[in-house]
């Protein structure tokens, strides 16, 4: 008899990228809605991001109260509410691996994200800001307008901010560095130490 293994450290699984099943889109509903149905029927991450209170409502709110009554283009909000905290594989979720039941949510919403991205389906404003080597760079050059712009005292700037990327106007936002930092690289070292770390400039 299996059991619940929410006492024991989970055993995560690298994520198989180079599947031929990864990106199909047929296998990823199949899967989408058996991981639904097990969240759906034990439900202890209620209080975690809002991904777990959306679907749980939308299941709710469904013609037959269960996860086959959802039509597959309602997933979306529920991926997009997820921060990737991984809060419900770590703490709370009792059907992670080694469970039998090999329940990754967090995996799951990246799997989804990444046939998003193949099929340029993502949100305009999310994939921009995804681009962070991009925005680095612009955020170097510009650090002074961009930290004046974003600090919440800066009362009208941050009111459009919310508009245009829902960015919360009470959130403090990171401030951009003016200065560019070290790359660190790891290489294997040649001493009886296990790594050397080399800095270069970027």
């Amino acid at each position: 008899m299996n059991k619940e293994d929410s006492t024991q450290a989970p055993k995560r699984h690298p994520i198989d990228f180079k599947h031929p099943d990864f990106l199909d889109q047929k296998k990823l509903d199949e899967e989408m809605r058996r991981v639904f149905d097990i969240c759906h029927g034990c439900r202890r991450c209620f209080n975690l991001c809002d991904s777990f209170p959306k679907l749980f409502d939308m299941i709710d709110e469904s013609k037959n109260e269960d996860v086959e009554s959802l039509s597959s283009d309602k997933f979306a909000p529920v991926v997009d509410s997820c921060t990737l905290c991984d809060m419900c594989f770590m703490t709370k979720c009792p059907y992670v691996p080694p469970h039998e039941f090999d329940l990754d949510f967090p995996h799951l919403m990246l799997r989804y994200r990444t046939l998003q991205k193949k099929q340029n389906k993502l949100p305009l404003i999310p994939a921009q800001l995804a681009k962070m080597d991009r925005n680095a760079k612009i955020g170097i050059m510009f650090s002074w307008f961009i930290n004046w712009g974003l600090n919440v005292k800066n009362k009208i700037l941050r009111i459009i901010l919310e508009l245009i990327s829902a960015v919360n106007v009470t959130w403090s936002v990171a401030a951009s560095p003016n200065v560019r930092f070290p790359l660190i690289v790891v290489s294997p070292a040649t001493t009886t130490l296990p790594w050397t770390v080399k800095f270069s400039p970027i």
